[in-house]
């Protein structure tokens, strides 16, 4: 897509990608959302009793996805364009940040520790995705923001419906 419609190129290239980005996140959003609702009653009707904490975690590992569809398609731009280098250093420092604040969390808090280590990793990588996008014309600051906010609405639409879930489930592992 990005090389059949170079960001660079401006105009109509960038409103055809726009379209797609949006609609790609809409489908994915809706699924994590369907997930973030459903997660326990869906663990309740497929699992026996010994699994029922594993809906607060199926909510947490759906919201950990969101973060990913903000950047998922960045690094094709900068692919398309032949910048193979400049996706390399982006994946270095993501599976670094990554790495190591999901270590951290893992030590010192254990599972839930892991969560919050792999969400930080994905806020503190999206700083160096908008960079390898904006140097490829592909950044989409309007997209970012919207999937931003709705990824802050299914977190709290997420507590409000499964807070005694998710807390039993970080507690129980």
């Amino acid at each position: 897509m990005y090389r059949q419609h170079p960001p660079s190129e401006g105009g109509s290239n960038i409103r055809t990608l726009a379209k797609a980005r949006a609609g790609v996140a809409c489908l994915l959003i809706f699924g994590v959302a369907m997930l973030v609702v459903l997660g326990p009653d869906l663990v309740g009707v497929l699992y026996d009793a010994r699994y029922i904490h594993a809906g607060g975690l199926l909510v947490i590992i759906a919201l950990l996805q969101l973060p990913q569809i903000l950047t998922s398609s960045y690094d094709y731009s900068a692919l398309a364009a032949g910048d193979t280098r400049g996706v390399f250093v982006m994946q270095a420092c993501r599976a670094s940040i990554y790495i190591l604040l999901v270590a951290f969390g893992a030590w010192h808090e254990g599972l839930a520790g892991v969560f919050i280590g792999q969400a930080l990793a994905f806020v503190l990588n999206y700083p160096i995705a908008v960079r390898l996008a904006r140097r490829h014309h592909a950044w989409d600051p309007r997209h970012d923001l919207v999937v931003w906010a709705v990824t802050l609405v299914l977190v709290g639409l997420a507590f409000w419906l499964h807070e005694a879930e998710i807390v039993a489930a970080l507690a129980n592992s």
